[in-house]
């Protein structure tokens, strides 16, 4: 058990250093360096699966239409986190990428699936409030949300629908094909843009793009990996290392401060994540 606590550890970690490969790319079009990245990976998986020899865990089997589902949601979280980390505070960012435990909980409050109780509604209270104080009252009041807190928004969303779908597809396809078949379907996805959007590759640039694509190859494959044996409850407290994570990149390499509405915003959005994903992991 400790060792696969150890391996969820180390893709939290992998998954923060994203945000710092992604404030370097501000120059770059946050589509066309998610799309770079997705083909990064796609390369990578294929590599790992020719050294196991073994294709045939990347087959399609049943419900196709969920995996879709999942690697369109998962694009949608990494390219719009990609924008918001590039046009906001990195702590801000990761705030709002881990919101999405608040849209989890209002989903399955309306479509009373997975027999969700009442006892969410307290802790959807505190997020909702901890949501609210992290993009600043005032801002939503004035309906004036910067690019990066929008862009946000939308990240912590789609990583809610990623979350739902792949609950459906964990016991069908392993964390090899799930990270194959994300990428791959993102790739194509975002392949006309490469042909629209204007861009140039230098030697930074490039080694930016590999850094976000071997983050998300090594985050994900040992994330998928690992929630395979640890416990929910004790997955989504490990999970709460990632924002915190994600604010110390910012305060160390970019001199980030945080204020305090944030970070009172931030411990209960923490607080939040893990008491909503217990309630729900836990059906």
């Amino acid at each position: 058990m400790g060792q696969y606590v150890v391996t969820l550890l180390a893709s939290v970690f992998f998954l923060s250093l994203v945000s710092i490969f992604g404030r370097l790319l501000f120059q770059v079009n946050g589509y066309i360096s998610t799309f770079a990245a997705y083909a990064i990976v796609v390369l990578l998986t294929v590599l790992f699966i020719a050294a196991r020899g073994n294709f045939n865990e990347i087959r399609l089997r049943n419900r196709k239409g969920e995996l879709l589902f999942l690697a369109l949601a998962q694009l949608g979280s990494a390219a719009f986190y990609l924008i918001a980390v590039q046009t906001t505070e990195l702590a801000v960012a990761g705030l709002l990428l881990y919101s999405a435990p608040v849209w989890i909980a209002l989903i399955y409050l309306t479509t009373k699936e997975e027999g969700v109780s009442q006892k969410i509604i307290l802790p959807l209270a505190l997020g909702i409030v901890g949501l609210v104080l992290v993009l600043g009252p005032e801002k939503i009041m004035n309906a004036n949300l910067e690019t990066g807190l929008f862009f946000g928004l939308l990240a912590g969303i789609s990583y809610a629908f990623s979350f739902i779908f792949a609950r459906k597809v964990k016991d069908v396809y392993n964390a090899t094909a799930v990270v194959f078949w994300n990428h791959f379907i993102g790739f194509l996805v975002l392949l006309p843009l490469a042909f629209i959007i204007p861009f140039a590759i230098d030697t930074p640039t490039l080694i930016w793009w590999t850094g976000t694509g071997l983050s998300w190859f090594l985050g994900y494959l040992l994330l998928y990996y690992s929630l395979r044996y640890v416990k929910a409850q004790h997955a989504s407290l490990i999970a709460l290392a990632e924002p915190v994570f994600i604010a110390f990149w910012g305060f160390l390499l970019f001199q980030e401060a945080i204020s305090l509405t944030t970070f009172a915003g931030g411990i209960l959005l923490l607080a939040n994540i893990y008491l909503i994903s217990k309630q729900i992991q836990s059906k």
